[in-house]
């Protein structure tokens, strides 16, 4: 029973890896890369690789309730902000994010979320008001129905297989001892 219990977890292993997978955070003009720091912060490096400064970065979130940015950046969104997009921009030209420097943008969920992290479409600004969209940038989001329904299945495999053996183990007693009783009762 062990080994077969071990044989479908590592079988169900990488299903439930590639749910979290998504495509690189690649654009030719801006770079963002996600981090989950420790489970509750994450934080967003944002790299620019072209002339034109950087005023405005949108990500969408879930479940966080503090936000931290750069001095002279501001959140654009603050009542809107707890139903999903952390979207911040600045005006002063000292705090833009220019050729090839990068700031750190940051946001922190509490620790009774229950964390999923996955990956999201993040809008970067210009200064001459051209976005860009980056793909694959990992941010907290809410689970995804295969997320939800990933738990309950396993564990219901495990029970279907779980009882499956215990049938067959009674059915070998049941067999076996018919078995012996039978012959005995026929030597006598």
């Amino acid at each position: 029973m062990n080994r077969l219990l071990w044989a479908v977890m590592i079988a169900m292993w990488p299903a439930s890896a590639a749910l979290g997978q998504g495509p690189g955070p690649d654009h030719p003009d801006v770079t963002v890369e996600g981090t989950n720091v420790n489970g509750i912060v994450f934080t967003w490096d944002v790299t620019n690789h072209t002339d034109e400064a950087i005023n405005y970065f949108a990500v969408p979130v879930f479940g966080v309730n503090t936000f931290d940015h750069p001095e002279g950046w501001r959140i654009a969104n603050e009542p809107r902000l707890q139903q999903g997009d952390f979207i911040l921009e600045t005006d002063r030209y000292a705090a833009m994010i220019l050729r090839n420097r990068a700031l750190q943008f940051r946001c922190s969920r509490t620790v009774r979320d229950v964390p999923h992290d996955g990956h999201v479409t993040v809008t970067v600004g210009f200064e001459d008001g051209r976005r860009v969209e980056v793909s694959g940038v990992l941010a907290p989001v809410a689970p995804s129905t295969a997320k939800n329904l990933l738990l309950p299945v396993f564990l219901g495999v495990l029970l279907l297989i779980g009882f499956a053996v215990k049938v067959r183990k009674d059915r070998r007693k049941v067999a076996s001892a018919g078995a012996g009783g039978h012959s005995r009762a026929n030597e006598q």
